[in-house]
């Protein structure tokens, strides 16, 4: 008798118990409704897209401002910093929403501010550069359709030694200043920070594609 016990107590050990608590805890779960055991669906936290790294190089809040109806060209802004120990260069862009996204920097010539293409943009070992409004942009050329508040949009960006990554650009709101920008060369400190010209570029936009060294300075 005590043998047969003992024999039974086994058994209940070994199958028994594990079979009532799966039981119980499937009864626990039913009770507690689907929200409660289904599998989080993580949503990608706001900020996600916001920074992107591709080997040493990290790129930050790219954005583009909102442009007009008949704009047909826009640009993009955003901050790169290098993590390794060599130089980079940024060389090349490509996006979905235009014809084409060429290297910009914006130089003051005799109190004139004029946009003029670049091969390339330099990001020192260590560095930090920002793409920003009166020192360097991507300029979308030929939008295919206005960029409106709230949009996102890919962008493609190829450094010289990280390699390529795409990135996802949102288009926002600025100060309120008008994203059109005049048919032609502006005083310093009045050109608005939004798209391009819709007209031809003023003489010697384009005449000189070097690279250039990293500058945070300050105009448009």
């Amino acid at each position: 008798m005590p043998r047969r016990s003992a024999r039974s107590a086994l058994v209940f050990a070994l199958l028994v118990a594990p079979l009532y608590a799966l039981v119980s805890v499937t009864w626990a779960l039913a009770a507690w409704g689907p929200v409660a055991w289904a599998p989080v669906a993580w949503a990608p936290a706001a900020w996600a897209a916001d920074a992107v790294s591709v080997g040493h190089m990290t790129i930050e809040h790219p954005w583009a401002r909102p442009t007009d109806m008949l704009a047909t060209t826009g640009a993009v802004y955003f901050d790169l910093m290098n993590g390794g120990d060599a130089a980079d260069r940024l060389i090349a862009a490509r996006t979905e929403v235009a014809e084409a996204a060429e290297l910009h920097r914006t130089v003051n010539d005799g109190g004139m501010l004029r946009m003029q293409p670049i091969a390339a943009i330099d990001i020192p070992a260590k560095g930090h550069v920002s793409i920003k409004p009166g020192v360097f942009h991507v300029m979308l050329a030929h939008l295919k359709a206005p960029l409106t508040a709230g949009q996102r949009f890919p962008l493609q960006l190829t450094f010289e030694k990280a390699g390529a990554v795409t990135v996802e650009v949102v288009v926002e709101k600025g100060d309120g200043a008008s994203s059109a920008m005049p048919m032609g060369p502006m005083p310093m400190g009045q050109m608005p920070m939004g798209s391009m010209p819709m007209g031809p570029m003023p003489k010697g936009h384009g005449d000189k594609l070097a690279p250039v060294p990293p500058s945070n300075g300050g105009g448009m």
